[in-house]
């Protein structure tokens, strides 16, 4: 995220003058305060989600800013359903996450490029402890819990709780996290998608449960 939609929503944050100002503005206006198209989705994304509001308050997102991104439309294409086969309590489960969850070691996810976003992952093995998790989103909200609490964003403790009590067969060693902000979609879908799908047979994980962020 760039450090003008940082600074913008932080005076926005603190002034609810400003933060209304902001939300009324028409895409010009934005433009003035020297924000691209993708940079206003930003901004706007994480001043909405953080305010109460009704659906009919929110602007046109295809007709304001569909231009601004190259999404991928694959409505058209067949879904390939798989039924699900195997009992829950004998199957293998892995998480995947789209809060930019990252071991605080790896590498955080980038928040720099509005236009594209960043289409990479990282694996987080079961036995992370929630101290050893750090969050890097393009969406400035998304953020740990009370004492960096991180259940929320990958349920880690949840997952184990529910192999202790028989209600699944077993948590996988290694579970997944993207930042869900990925505006050019295809290194996702021709490349790091199909890459974690590789692991999780690898592993022989039977159902993949998706927190989306």
């Amino acid at each position: 995220m760039s450090e003008r939609v940082i600074a913008l929503l932080r005076r926005a944050r603190n002034d609810l003058d400003f933060r209304t100002i902001l939300l009324r503005a028409a895409p010009d206006e934005l433009s003035n305060l020297g924000l691209k198209p993708g940079q206003q989705a930003v901004l706007l994304s994480n001043l909405w989600l953080t305010s109460p509001f009704q659906p009919e308050d929110l602007p046109d997102w295809d007709a304001r800013y569909g231009h601004a991104f190259s999404w991928v439309d694959y409505r058209s294409q067949a879904i390939p359903w798989t039924p699900f086969k195997t009992p829950f309590q004998h199957a293998k489960v892995a998480f995947i996450t789209t809060a930019g969850l990252y071991r605080c070691e790896d590498s955080p996810f980038d928040t720099q490029d509005e236009e594209h976003g960043d289409s990479s992952y990282r694996i987080i093995p079961t036995e992370t402890s929630p101290e050893a998790l750090c969050v890097k989103h393009h969406l400035g909200l998304v953020e740990p819990g009370i004492d960096g609490d991180t259940n929320h964003l990958l349920p880690l403790r949840l997952g184990q709780q529910l192999q202790q009590e028989g209600t699944i067969g077993a948590l996988a060693a290694e579970h997944y996290s993207f930042m869900g902000y990925i505006p050019h979609t295809q290194p996702l879908i021709e490349r790091t998608a199909p890459e974690v799908a590789l692991r999780l047979c690898a592993e022989r994980v039977d159902a993949a449960i998706l927190i989306p962020v």
